[in-house]
C-alpha cells in the first residue's frame, strides 16, 4: 500500500509541476503581450512630444511647458516597462548586467557581453502561491471555493490521521554469521 501512495505521490507531484509550469508559461505570455502594448504607446508618446515640441519651436515658445505631460507620461511607461521586464527575467529565471543591459544566467558572475562582474545574485526564494491550492492527500489543484477534492473526495481543511508504519517480525532471531572479517583463525604449527 505505501507503494502506490508513494507512486501516487510522484504523480501528483509531477502533475503539480506541469501546471506550474503551464501557468508561468501563461503569465510569460501576458507580461510579453502587455510589454509589446506598452513599447507601442511609448513610440506613441515619443512622436507626440516630438511634434510638441516642433510645434512649441515654430511658435516661437522657449519655456516648453508643454512638454512636461509628456515627458511625465514617457518616465512613467519607462518605469513600468523596468518593471515588467523585471518580472519576466525572474519567471525565465535570468537577469540582467547593470553596465549593458545583457540578460545572463542566474550563476554567472561576470557578464558574457561587457565583461563587467555582476552583484550577487539573489537566491529564487520558492514563494508559496496563496491563490493556489492542493489538496494533501492526492495533490490535485483545488476549483476555486471547492469543499472537496474533485479527485479524491476528501474535503479540504481535513487533516489526514498519520499512518503508522507497519512492524515488520522476523521469523525466528537471526543467525550469527561470521563476517569475512572474522574468519577463523587456523592454529600455526611449530
Amino acid at each position: 500500500m505505501d507503494f502506490l501512495n508513494d507512486i501516487s505521490k510522484r504523480i501528483s507531484g509531477a502533475a503539480r509541476s506541469v501546471q506550474e509550469k503551464t501557468r508561468d508559461s501563461m503569465e510569460l505570455t501576458r507580461l510579453g503581450s502587455e510589454i509589446r502594448n506598452l513599447n507601442t504607446e511609448l513610440d506613441r508618446l515619443y512622436g507626440a512630444l516630438g511634434r510638441a515640441y516642433y510645434d512649441a519651436q515654430a511658435a516661437g515658445d522657449p519655456d516648453n511647458a508643454v512638454l512636461t505631460p509628456f515627458i511625465e507620461q514617457i518616465e512613467q511607461g519607462l518605469a513600468r516597462l523596468e518593471a515588467l521586464i523585471g518580472q519576466r527575467d525572474r519567471l525565465r529565471q535570468q537577469r540582467r548586467c547593470p553596465s549593458c543591459n545583457a540578460v545572463q544566467s542566474l550563476n554567472a558572475k561576470f557578464c558574457a557581453n561587457c565583461g563587467a562582474r555582476l552583484p550577487e545574485a539573489e537566491s529564487p526564494a520558492e514563494q508559496p502561491r496563496p491563490d493556489v491550492e492542493y489538496c494533501p492527500e492526492c495533490g490535485a489543484l483545488r476549483k476555486k471555493d471547492a469543499a472537496f477534492c474533485p479527485a479524491c473526495g476528501k474535503a479540504f481543511g481535513e487533516t489526514s490521521a498519520p499512518q503508522a508504519e507497519p512492524e515488520i517480525t522476523w521469523p525466528g532471531p537471526k543467525p550469527d554469521v561470521a563476517s569475512d572479517d572474522e574468519a577463523p583463525k587456523e592454529e600455526s604449527q611449530e
